[in-house]
């Protein structure tokens, strides 16, 4: 996990085309540069990234978010950028519930080198439609670049009472699983974030003094900057985060849980080496 929540005393509108949620299986294609700064593990692993967007899109499900412009224009490297353009497009009408993969090959020789991933994804639409006065508004505060250790801190506002958990979702050192990082056994002992109403921060103003959140450089990777997503998510009820899950179980739970029921927003980053 590449953001570590600790406590300083322990030291550390869219509208849906459809309401079936029938599924469609669509061929899809990723591709990833191969470079030697990254383990050919990472290399497929953003390929098939690549390739579940692209199936998205196929199903016409893929839509533009303005926190992969953000983190674009604000990182250095296209590798960098091509991983946030991948994982930052937000899918308010559906979802992938499941993927077979094809085949998983390299092609090219030397600098045209890439690795290629070839799936049929299950991609099915919600079964109900969002609620459109249920908004959340959420951002990193300061540079969405942050040093390994520096802390990472979140503001934001809801205009319905919600409960508000934290994911973290690391493609380079966990591939497409999400990560529980709000509610943890210490920041319960110091945050109340049920039933939310308002502006809101993670950490809390009170409970920054108590708990806080840096940023964690993934070991074994040899580039000097890697792409990683936060995730807030804002429910009317009670919604139970396992520890670490797949993509396609979570959003499998949350279309069950009822697409009315809730509100998500992906906030994209990057962190520096600590040379």
């Amino acid at each position: 996990m590449s953001l570590s929540l600790v406590s300083r005393f322990l030291a550390f509108g869219c509208t849906l085309i459809s309401l079936s949620a029938k599924a469609e299986w669509f061929n899809a294609e990723g591709r990833h540069p191969y470079s030697r700064s990254v383990s050919e593990e990472t290399c497929f692993s953003a390929a098939f990234l690549a390739a579940k967007k692209d199936a998205m899109s196929k199903a016409g499900l893929e839509r533009l978010s303005s926190s992969q412009l953000e983190i674009c224009s604000d990182t250095v490297g296209n590798t960098n950028c091509e991983l946030h353009q991948q994982t930052l497009n937000y899918y308010d009408d559906g979802f992938i519930a499941g993927t077979e993969k094809i085949s998983e090959i390299r092609e090219g020789e030397g600098y045209n080198e890439e690795c290629v991933v070839r799936i049929s994804a299950d991609v099915q639409r919600f079964k109900s439609q969002p609620d459109a006065n249920f908004a959340l508004r959420v951002e990193i505060d300061g540079s969405r670049r942050k040093r390994h250790g520096e802390s990472v801190s979140i503001s934001g506002e809801t205009n319905v009472n919600s409960d508000i958990q934290l994911l973290g979702w690391y493609p380079h050192s966990d591939g497409d699983y999400f990560s529980k990082i709000i509610p943890n056994i210490f920041e319960n002992r110091f945050d109340e974030l049920n039933d939310v109403l308002g502006n809101f921060s993670l950490p809390s103003g009170k409970a920054s003094k108590l708990y806080k959140i840096t940023a964690q450089f993934p070991d074994d990777v040899e580039l000097n900057e890697v792409s990683e997503v936060l995730i807030v998510l804002a429910t009317k009820k009670r919604f139970t985060l396992l520890e670490k899950e797949s993509a396609e179980e979570f959003h499998r739970r949350l279309n069950n849980f009822g697409r009315e029921n809730w509100k998500m927003q992906k906030l994209g980053y990057s962190i520096l080496k600590d040379n």
